[in-house]
């Protein structure tokens, strides 16, 4: 590509090359091309009462796969071990058992850890095929390269975390899964999640589903946008602004399957999202490597209402035998708003006044037998 291209690719959030306290990366104007390599490998065992999973990873600084793929980082050089015990025999109240620990860790070329975990799980499924799962994990305070998006290192905090959930019997014609998310941090940080998944099957030929869940999250630093300064000597000439926020977020999915004959068929989906964010206490990054803050006066507010609505239809028709015909109708829409206060119930009204994108599409085959 072009070196424009290039400077693009490396300022990147997969990249970030111009951050100021690199040692091992930065932003070469004048590339027209990036060459990185990356790796894995696993040792697994899964037969026997021992159960054992280790890898070890990584991805260069340079490495960009984006034109063929979807990578969202580079940059990390990763491990994992999991030893666990599983019972496999059926036994008075359940059929399969299973409790396991994993150790995990990340750092990049620096030499910096970047993330750690310490995680305890296990499953369970029952005699009546209803299912139950849990992990407890925590993590210690890293170095922190990316909340910045760009700027210099940070330092993470403590953090620790419960997940939790069961499922009834995915054979029934009605199945229920469901779960909760509970995360708390050193610096007053939180997350409150939880969902549930039900899937209603009153016919062979019919399915009807939905997945409703809800996020309450409380950031004690999250970042806002980055300003000029020269006084700002610390870190490197420019502010780097941070706020509490509250974030409150509601979306589902929903799906409708229904197949008429052999050959004919609908299926839907709807996904409806809503999410509002209220910032408090501005600060400014105090110095590198740190979780330390000078207040800031921000000029204005960074609060925030968004709401989006995606949903398509495909109706497919076999009108011959390996010959068929896709009737697909997609609409999307999006709103945004200053507010941050979470009525849903404006939210929605607004949604539903946006304008809409609708795209049809008509696809069709046919078989040429020879």
């Amino acid at each position: 590509g072009t070196p424009a291209r290039m400077i693009a690719v490396e300022r990147s959030s997969r990249h970030y090359f111009q951050r100021p306290d690199a040692r091992d990366v930065r932003v070469d104007s004048s590339a027209t091309s990036l060459t990185g390599y990356a790796g894995r490998i696993w040792l697994n065992k899964q037969s026997g009462a021992v159960m054992s999973n280790t890898g070890v990873g990584f991805i260069s600084p340079s490495f960009e796969s984006n034109d063929l793929g979807l990578q969202s980082r580079s940059d990390v050089i990763n491990a994992h071990t999991v030893l666990g015990y599983q019972w496999t025999q059926e036994g008075r109240y359940k059929r399969y058992a299973n409790v396991w620990g994993a150790l995990a860790g990340s750092g990049d070329r620096d030499g910096d850890l970047t993330s750690a975990a310490l995680v305890l799980g296990g499953n369970t499924t029952f005699r009546n095929n209803w299912g139950a799962w849990w992990n407890l994990a925590g993590s210690p305070r890293a170095t922190d390269i990316r909340s910045t998006r760009g700027g210099p290192a940070m330092l993470s905090r403590r953090d620790a975390n419960v997940n939790a959930g069961f499922n009834t019997d995915s054979y029934r014609k009605t199945f229920l899964s469901t779960w909760v998310l509970f995360d708390r941090n050193e610096a007053g940080g939180s997350a409150n999640n939880g969902g549930f998944y039900v899937e209603w099957k009153p016919r062979s030929n019919l399915l009807l589903s939905a997945g409703p869940w809800v996020n309450f999250n409380h950031a004690a630093a999250q970042y806002v946008t980055s300003v000029a300064d020269p006084t700002a000597t610390e870190t490197y000439g420019r502010r780097y602004v941070f706020a509490a926020l509250d974030q409150s977020t509601i979306g589902a999915d929903v799906r409708l399957n229904w197949t008429f004959t052999p050959d004919l068929s609908l299926e839907t989906y709807v996904q409806p999202f809503f999410s509002s964010g209220k910032y408090s206490g501005y600060k400014s990054l105090a110095r590198p490597r740190t979780y330390a803050f000078d207040p800031y006066a921000f000029p204005g507010s960074a609060n925030f209402d968004f709401g989006s609505l995606r949903g398509n239809a495909v109706v497919r028709w076999e009108y011959a035998p390996g010959s068929t015909v896709f009737l697909v109708w997609t609409q999307k829409r999006d709103e945004f708003g200053p507010a941050g206060d979470f009525d849903l119930h404006q939210g929605v009204n607004d949604l539903f006044r946006a304008r809409a994108d609708n795209v049809f599409l008509v696809k069709a085959t046919y078989h040429i037998g020879l």
